[in-house]
């Protein structure tokens, strides 16, 4: 089997209608270049897709099958699950033990049982199409407003190992296809159009198998060992630092603290089952025709760019009327298939199109697209203080300091009567300023001041679009002279879009195909430059 390329996506799309004016989106400045998601390594079975993968070369000749996945599930100490059909253990396991486990002949049959560590290295294999495995209390969105537990059922084998805290992991071994079935049901509904998760089954699995190269070429991510997570000298400017680490980057000095989530490279399995790589909750997701249908569209097809080079499609839930660029929410670097474009289509409140595509826990977030957000000095100080490990003492002011051009703040001081630190990228700063993650960056900042004998006084900290790798505005520093002279009461924060804007906004894509636009042109709108190229049957 060839590598084909189907289509050259770009010359499909004409200039799209830009239905949004100025009053329209909120006054977010623009800077040059410099999450949410997450560095993810795809372990692939199948040699010959690492030779495809590693060629990056479409016009190069290349057999491929369809590779396999490792996708962790849960971690704990024990873990219950039941078995519907006959699963055999690997001939190289140990005798299965466990007070609720029964085995004869090293098969499991249909029934309920309690793993522990004796499972690890355990792997249990179906024994025929028709297996399924479920398990319970499965924690989704694990840190963000939505978390919760959730029993959820599997195809595929099942292998048990012991993670990096001597915890049973559950690891679901299945191929990428079976996983992506699962996964655009997750990410989106069952209940999408059919363009719409054609659209995301191709970026879904452009996203996992681009990985392969990024592991091929030995990307080495760096980590974050700075007073911000010492036990001791909290009160502390932290010192500059840069180490290595397989999830993060960061780069602190006295004065600054950029850090910034890669794409976490899991040492025991491919990707995670969360949002930090991609929502995979279980074939139970997967219930209507049209999500068998846009994966047998699709299948084997990804996105690559004008070298062959398969692309790195990130994606996120409400950009807020502009994507982003790559460099504000990772590392700095910039692709031209990643650029900052105008989204006139997320802009909906058409509850008939949002129940369409979006599962019931991301329909409980009513206000992605513009949000407001109030803090008491109190509050604020305290939350700052709790996600950050550092003592800024009260709060005085919050500057941007620079935008991405959708308006994603990717520096932001942080100004306290202890301590002043200036603050990067994108979700770090979401982190910092919420007790569980902002929606986005991408806001401006109000300052409420008492004044005595009349209502409280409010002073923006901007109100202008500063120009590409400019200081704060002139009211900025007026705002500075305001809180040397008193302490502000409350910060209120204006904002736009839901995660970190990049790539294809789901919202929008969602409207997009209720608007009649097919798949491929869907695709051209938030990736510009590819080509849909199938890498395998």
């Amino acid at each position: 089997m060839k590598q084909t390329i189907v289509s050259k996506t770009e010359e499909i799309l004409p200039v799209l209608p830009l239905t949004l004016t100025a009053s329209q989106l909120p006054k977010l400045s623009a800077t040059s270049r410099l999450t949410e998601s997450p560095r993810l390594l795809v372990t692939v079975v199948v040699a010959t897709v690492a030779t495809v993968l590693l060629a990056g070369c479409r016009q190069q000749p290349v057999e491929a099958q369809e590779p396999m996945v490792e996708v962790g599930i849960v971690s704990a100490e024990h873990i219950p699950l039941t078995l519907s059909g006959s699963y055999r253990a690997s001939n190289d396991s140990p005798t299965l033990k466990g007070s609720c486990l029964t085995a004869e002949g090293q098969v499991l049959s249909d029934g309920v049982y309690e793993a522990d560590r004796s499972w690890a290295g355990i792997t249990l294999a179906p024994t025929s199409d028709t297996c399924r495995f479920t398990l319970e209390a499965v924690r989704i969105g694990i840190g963000f407003h939505w978390q919760r537990d959730e029993q959820q059922r599997f195809a595929g084998s099942l292998k048990f190992i012991l993670n990096e805290d001597s915890l049973l992991t559950a690891v679901n071994v299945l191929p990428v296809e079976q996983y992506l079935l699962s996964v655009i049901s997750s990410e989106m509904k069952a209940t999408s159009s059919v363009e719409l998760l054609k659209a995301h089954a191709v970026i879904s699995r452009s996203w996992l198998l681009s990985n392969l190269r990024a592991d091929a070429q030995q990307e080495t991510d760096a980590g974050c060992a700075s007073a911000a997570n010492s036990t001791e000298g909290k009160n502390s400017p932290i010192h500059a630092v840069t180490t290595s680490h397989s999830s993060s980057t960061c780069f602190d000095t006295d004065t600054s603290h950029i850090k910034w989530y890669e794409r976490d490279a899991h040492t025991l399995f491919d990707v995670c089952a969360d949002d930090h790589c991609q929502r995979y909750q279980g074939i139970g997701k997967a219930t209507t025709p049209q999500v068998r249908e846009a994966l047998e569209a699709t299948r084997g097809l990804v996105l690559t760019d004008a070298d062959g080079h398969l692309c790195d499609t990130r994606y996120g839930k409400c950009c807020g009327g502009r994507t982003e660029i790559f460099s504000s929410a990772w590392g700095d670097v910039d692709y031209d298939y990643l650029q900052s474009v105008e989204d006139p289509f997320c802009n909906t409140s058409d509850t008939a199109i949002l129940a369409q595509v979006l599962n019931g826990y991301d329909l409980e977030t009513t206000d992605f697209y513009r949000w407001t957000v109030r803090y008491t000095t109190e509050e604020l100080s305290e939350i700052v203080r709790t996600k950050s490990g550092l003592d800024f003492g009260r709060i005085l002011a919050l500057e941007p300091l620079e935008r991405g051009p959708s308006g994603r703040i990717t520096r932001l001081r942080i100004v306290g009567d202890k301590l002043t630190l200036t603050v990067g990228k994108e979700l770090e700063i979401r982190k910092f300023l919420s007790r569980s993650h902002l929606y986005s960056s991408a806001f401006t900042v109000e300052t409420e001041y008492p004044s005595p004998g009349a209502s409280p006084t409010f002073l923006s900290v901007e109100t202008a679009h500063p120009s590409p790798g400019a200081s704060p505005t002139a009211l900025t520093a007026k705002t500075e002279c305001s809180a040397s002279e008193t302490s502000p009461t409350a910060f209120i924060l204006h904002g736009s879009g839901w995660g970190h804007g990049v790539g294809l906004c789901q919202i929008g894509a969602a409207v997009m195909a209720s608007q009649g636009y097919n798949f491929k042109q869907i695709l051209t709108h938030y990736y510009p430059h590819t080509s849909l190229t199938r890498l395998y049957e």
